[in-house]
């Protein structure tokens, strides 16, 4: 959802275009919208967080919502990096991010999970894996980053790719409903 199908926009204004400035630019400015996203969406979350913890969880869940809010910010940032290396077609570096994200993800959640079986591991896990592999992405990306973010570039990227926001909303939410019926039911037992 916080990707806003900016990724999809990012991959056809890339291959429309052959100057390779204007697809760093639309690179640079696809990280811009991200991050502002990123943060609007941090906030928004932050500020409804009593009322989510209430409907969603029935249980005050502070620790575990900041956590949430970092893996799925983390996921994003690695998503639009790793859809990058996809658009450009480096198959061999796409694939090594692949195999670096699910075994740091397993190794972390094994070593958290020895010491102590919480939940929060697993969102911490994911949250390292996701950025230890946006890192390497961004390794691997970094010539494609050195352009400006623009605002005529970020106009035309929201514009074609806001058909999507209704789709993201209700994947997200056909994602999410079924644990707000469980929970209203059932205990977390």
């Amino acid at each position: 959802f916080i990707l806003l199908g900016i990724d999809t926009g990012l991959t056809y204004f890339y291959w429309n275009n052959n100057d390779i400035y204007l697809r760093k630019s639309y690179i640079a400015t696809s990280f811009s919208i991200i991050i502002i996203t990123s943060a609007f969406l941090s906030i928004l979350l932050y500020l409804l967080q009593g009322v989510l913890n209430e409907f969603y969880f029935n249980l005050n869940t502070d620790s575990f919502y900041g956590l949430v809010i970092l893996s799925i910010i983390s996921q994003s940032f690695f998503l639009l990096s790793n859809k990058i290396l996809r658009i450009k077609r480096i198959v061999f570096k796409y694939n090594v991010v692949i195999v670096v994200n699910a075994v740091s993800f397993v190794a972390f959640l094994l070593i958290f999970l020895s010491n102590e079986p919480k939940i929060e591991n697993f969102f911490i896990s994911k949250i390292i894996s996701f950025f230890l592999a946006f890192l390497l992405c961004l390794y691997f990306i970094k010539s494609s980053l050195n352009a400006r973010p623009n605002f005529s570039r970020a106009k035309e990227l929201v514009k074609y790719s806001i058909p999507l926001v209704p789709f993201a909303v209700t994947a997200t939410l056909m994602g999410v409903l079924d644990k707000v019926f469980i929970n209203y039911y059932m205990d977390l037992s």
